[in-house]
């Protein structure tokens, strides 16, 4: 299971790659747009692990949209990038979802 949650975060972070090189070349940006999927997922297991929120295996859902999430997020980023010079707001609105989400969530699939 965490083998593919990892794959997951991986997987939103080779979607967020080309948009980061993208920007690359004209500014400079820090790597953490690049690696949010990751760490949005690797923080989801911790929360998950501290039993923070409500556990069912419903709520696996919720994984699925933090590194989805992640994605727009960064490529939020990477947009007011390109019209301005701000960075680092993509990994703060990352942690910030996946605590309310986790927080927040109804136990899924539960009667």
């Amino acid at each position: 299971m965490i083998v593919a949650l990892l794959l997951l975060g991986l997987s939103g972070t080779l979607l967020v790659l080309p948009g980061w090189l993208w920007v690359r070349r004209n500014r400079s940006i820090s790597v953490w747009p690049l690696w949010a999927p990751l760490i949005g997922v690797i923080f989801w297991v911790f929360l998950a692990a501290l039993r923070i929120g409500r556990d069912s295996a419903g709520n696996l859902a919720e994984v699925l949209v933090v590194a989805v999430l992640s994605v727009l997020f960064a490529y939020l980023e990477f947009s007011l990038a390109a019209l301005r010079d701000r960075r680092g707001s993509s990994l703060w609105l990352v942690a910030a979802m996946t605590l309310l989400l986790r927080t927040l969530s109804p136990a899924l699939g539960t009667s």
